[in-house]
């Protein structure tokens, strides 16, 4: 079996790649670089970003990829040319696609994927949380068990597919950890659910009565930082 994976470049998107390789015959890994514009506006957006980065390593350590299973093709943020990937063997012929930390995508691209059922790893507990950073909102909420992570339905509007499957995190008091948590049990639990559920049905629609935030970056501030750093964990 074949999938393509439209992802980043951090150690978790790289440990996504690794175990869909340990599974699939072949995995095409699209591949986009994301700008570090956020951590660099102020000291505590750094300390901030410092703390996620320290947790990502904890829970992901640096990957090897095995470059027999996996070919990459890397584009630059928002810069996916969707004709050079049709003109990849593995693209055409993958039982599955999915999408995990990619930029937004759109037109005939986006068309594409969702005629072909593709999926998306969302890092937020849906229907609750949309958008960006949900599991920071989640925690700066005060709604600690409304962190996880969802698997959908990729759609044209952000984060509105039907749900297939939702992740939950372990335990923990710490934070970053609980976010980072989330991100690993939904990567773990993701490719044993791949390859069992041939063929997939969702488990239910997005009930928009039960969101609590959309967010997006204009939201992330020194304000909200400062909110979520001060936030206790209580489970």
């Amino acid at each position: 079996m074949k999938i393509t994976v439209f992802t980043s470049t951090h150690l978790r998107h790289r440990y996504l790649i690794k175990m869909l390789a340990k599974n699939f015959d072949e995995v095409l890994y699209v591949s986009e670089k994301k700008p570090y514009i956020r951590s660099k506006k102020t000291q505590l957006a750094k300390k901030y970003f410092k703390k996620v980065e320290k947790a990502e390593k904890k829970f992901f350590r640096p990957v090897k990829l095995n470059q027999k299973k996996i070919k990459k093709i890397s584009f630059k943020y928002n810069q996916i040319d969707f004709k050079r990937l049709l003109t990849t063997d593995i693209f055409v012929k993958s039982d599955f696609f999915l999408v995990y930390g990619s930029s937004l995508l759109k037109g005939n691209l986006l068309k594409y994927l969702i005629n072909k059922k593709a999926l998306n790893l969302h890092m937020g507990l849906l229907p609750y949380y949309r958008g960006t950073d949900c599991n920071f909102w989640a925690i700066h909420d005060g709604n600690i068990n409304k962190v996880g992570a969802s698997l959908i339905y990729l759609s044209s509007k952000i984060d509105k597919g039907d749900i297939v499957k939702t992740f939950k995190p372990k335990k923990t008091y710490n934070k970053f950890y609980l976010s980072m948590s989330a991100c690993k049990n939904a990567i773990d639990d993701l490719t044993n659910f791949l390859l069992k559920k041939r063929k997939i049905s969702p488990i239910k629609k997005i009930d928009k009565t039960k969101l609590f935030r959309f967010s997006s970056y204009k939201t992330f501030n020194d304000v909200a930082i400062k909110n979520y750093l001060n936030k206790k964990i209580n489970f």
